[in-house]
Parts: C-alpha cells; sequence; structure tokens
C-alpha cells in the first residue's frame, strides 16, 4: 500500500507529494471468505491511497477481477 497527495493550485495537473506507506498490519478474512478487513497503520487523512492486491487469490487459486484499488481518505474514525 502506498498513499499521496496532490498540490492544489489553478493549473491543471500536479505531480504526486507527501508519499507515505501505510502498513497493512492483520488482515481477517470474514466467515463467509467473500471479504477481508484490513487494519492499516500509517493511513494519511486527505491522501489517495493505493491497494495493489495482484498477489491475491481464491482458495481455488483464481486472481481477482479487480487487483488495484484506490481511495480518498478525507476522514479517519476515532
Amino acid at each position: 500500500m502506498v498513499a499521496w497527495t496532490y498540490i492544489l493550485q489553478s493549473g491543471y495537473g500536479s505531480p504526486e507529494v507527501d508519499q507515505a506507506t501505510p502498513k497493512i498490519t492483520t488482515a481477517t478474512v470474514s466467515p463467509d471468505k467473500k471479504s477481508v478487513r484490513l487494519n492499516i497503520d500509517g493511513l494519511v487523512r486527505g491522501h489517495v491511497h493505493h491497494l495493489d492486491s495482484k498477489g491475491v487469490k481464491s482458495a481455488s487459486g483464481q486472481t481477482l477481477w479487480h487487483a488495484d484499488a484506490y481511495y480518498t481518505l478525507n476522514e479517519i474514525p476515532k
């Protein structure tokens, strides 16, 4: 997992700045085996977070249809 933000400016586009590397500390599979709950240290409010799951496979060996996830973290619950 990696995270970054952009420079707010009047012109279009910005380089990725203030990069961070949040660490996944635990991954818990749900009882129905249809989802996974991640605990992550180092999330950064206001940053885009990218989770690369290309190495994740199902119990039968199938890869994920969509292995990349992007999320802008606006608030971190207490």
